[in-house]
């Protein structure tokens, strides 16, 4: 490419002829001045992502309360690939109850129906939604977790938690199933509640004994709640539990807290 002094030269990425990372390089520029050759280089780099089909949710809760207007049946979550190209994808369930829309293009709409007929009543049910592509740039699949609660009735009085333990220092949600989580002072155990049904769940045991929980929250697709809390002697902790298994994990040490989509 030749230039004069003084103008821009604009440099552009070949994405196609290029993989996932960080590639670097050099310019090397040349000039005649006053009959001396003078050269210098400019180095170069060039950051590409993997390529990828992202689901704006991962968790969605659905439920079936017969004569309520509770009952929220179907969800629309958005497609999207991260390069903005008019990429393929196809998605699937891996249960009869749940359908969806079986493919699209680009960034599009994914809607999933619940069909509750022939469901047992006051029953937990739980479907996997796999979105693919047949573009072989596309290194991932998305999954969806989806989960259905299909009640006879809700509750009619109010439900009260007793026996807490100096108090509850924080209630989650849980994104996909019909479940909450109270967690408590000086408690070694997270305690599990139904709000249709207003009844208290065998308890997840085995938390470190803590001087107090600080915060915590759940993965959205509904895999693992993370209670920050203080442990006497070794400072501050994220203790995972797998909401899947019911089972502690070992605490992780940190001194930040945070939110968002985790995996």
């Amino acid at each position: 490419v030749a230039g004069a002094s003084g103008q821009n030269l604009l440099l552009t990425p070949n994405r196609l002829a290029s993989t996932p990372g960080t590639a670097t390089g050099n310019v090397n520029f040349t000039a005649q001045v006053n009959g001396d050759l003078i050269t210098q280089s400019l180095p170069v780099s060039f950051n590409l992502d993997n390529h990828r089909l992202i689901a704006s949710e991962i968790g969605v809760p659905l439920v079936d309360l017969p004569g309520t207007a509770w009952d929220r049946l179907t969800k629309t979550v958005s497609i999207v690939e991260n390069f903005g190209f008019a990429t393929p994808w196809t998605a699937a369930s891996d249960q009869a109850w749940l359908q969806v829309t079986p493919s699209g293009t680009g960034s599009g709409a994914l809607v999933l129906t619940a069909n509750t007929a022939g469901l047992t009543t006051d029953q937990y049910y739980e479907a996997a939604v796999t979105v693919t592509s047949s573009d072989n740039t596309i290194t991932n699949n998305e999954q969806i977790r989806v989960g259905l609660w299909v009640g006879s009735s809700v509750p009619s009085a109010g439900m009260t938690i007793g026996n807490l333990s100096g108090g509850p220092l924080a209630v989650v949600g849980d994104p996909i199933r019909p479940l909450f989580y109270v967690l408590e002072w000086f408690s070694s155990q997270v305690r599990v509640i139904n709000p249709y049904t207003a009844q208290e769940l065998s308890p997840i045991s085995g938390l470190p004994a803590m001087s107090g929980i600080l915060s915590s929250f759940a993965t959205q697709n509904g895999d693992t709640l993370f209670a920050w809390n203080q442990v006497p002697g070794a400072g501050y902790h994220y203790v995972p539990v797998n909401l899947r298994t019911r089972t502690v994990g070992s605490p992780i040490a940190s001194n930040k807290f945070g939110t968002g989509r985790v995996d």
